[in-house]
């Protein structure tokens, strides 16, 4: 049992910051010495708890702070995963205010993150939009965020469209997404219109 409780210190509250002193603390905290030989310690440069931490900001989309915090770590985080977080909490909040905004991410270094703005601003389905997704579609050189760019004309596009999807759809790329996006697009704006 006192090794399980060691576990979930190291576990839960150990950093680089001076190991030694920690386990000082924590033996005199529990009256009971660290019981293995040697500490080993590894750590990553921010993983996923930056992406998790940005999506519980949704809950505090009236907050200002929030938001703006939202907007500085889509566009300024290091680590692409927290990017394209950020990304699509803003998207849930779906005000218009962020469209700037999320045309510029369209040309981030990443394409999952292109993808998360690409679908953001497809889910406004904004007819004044299709131009910029079509030019997204020619220009990006990746098969996820150009099939995102189709599935946003699908949804605020119209019958005007349906013969540059059907050009798109003859496009090659894994897995056919491109041809699917296409396809899903063509359906979507038929079904509306």
């Amino acid at each position: 049992m006192k090794k399980s409780i060691w576990l979930l210190i190291i576990v839960l509250t150990f950093s680089l910051a001076l190991p030694a002193q920690k386990i000082d603390f924590f033996s005199g905290l529990f009256g009971y010495k660290y019981p293995w030989a040697k500490y080993d310690q590894v750590t990553t440069p921010r993983q996923g708890g930056g992406a998790e931490a940005t999506s519980e900001l949704i809950k505090y989309r009236e907050k200002s702070e929030a938001v703006k915090g939202l907007k500085e770590s889509a566009v300024k985080d290091k680590f692409w995963a927290v990017r394209r977080s950020a990304v699509e909490t803003l998207g849930k909040i779906n005000s218009r205010e962020h469209t700037g905004l999320f045309q510029d991410i369209c040309r981030d270094n990443n394409s999952k993150v292109r993808t998360a703005a690409l679908k953001a601003l497809g889910d406004y389905k904004d007819p004044g939009l299709v131009v910029f997704f079509r030019k997204r579609f020619k220009e990006d050189n990746s098969y996820l965020a150009q099939a995102e760019a189709l599935r946003s004309i699908g949804k605020c596009g119209d019958r005007s469209q349906l013969s540059f999807l059907q050009e798109a759809a003859g496009m090659t790329s894994p897995r056919d997404v491109i041809k699917r996006a296409a396809a899903w697009a063509r359906e979507n704006i038929k079904q509306r219109n």
